[in-house]
């Protein structure tokens, strides 16, 4: 078993790769996943800004609260970026069983106002 000093200096070789292979790596994660990404270094910190489709699912958060402050905070600093790339589509998916934990159109119109922004193709 290696020991702790041999895994510090192991060098980074997923960093190494190209940006175009990290973003189709990221494809297959899940948009949370792709976000948190962004803690592994500063060459990730904006990574999976760079997504051209942001598909939120509601069922993986614990309340509609949690799915609405993180779709609220990813097309926050999506936007901020100095340069931010097309957004080719938007997908929300959540299924409210709850009426007191709904969505409403004070919610949904500034999601539908950064789709439109970012010229995007679909919206769904």
């Amino acid at each position: 078993m290696p020991s702790s000093d041999s895994q510090k200096s192991a060098p980074d070789r997923i960093s190494a790769l190209p940006d175009d292979l990290l973003i189709y790596i990221m494809w297959f994660l899940t948009l949370q996943d792709a976000v948190q990404t962004s803690v592994l270094s500063r060459r990730w910190q904006n990574m999976w800004a760079s997504l051209t489709i942001l598909a939120f699912d509601a069922t993986k958060f614990s309340s509609m609260r949690t799915f609405r402050k993180f779709v609220n905070n990813v097309l926050l600093l999506r936007s901020s970026l100095s340069d931010p790339v097309p957004l080719d589509e938007l997908c929300i998916y959540a299924v409210c069983h709850n009426s007191d934990d709904s969505l409403d159109y004070s919610d949904i119109h500034p999601w539908i106002r950064h789709a439109l922004n970012s010229k995007a193709c679909a919206l769904t």
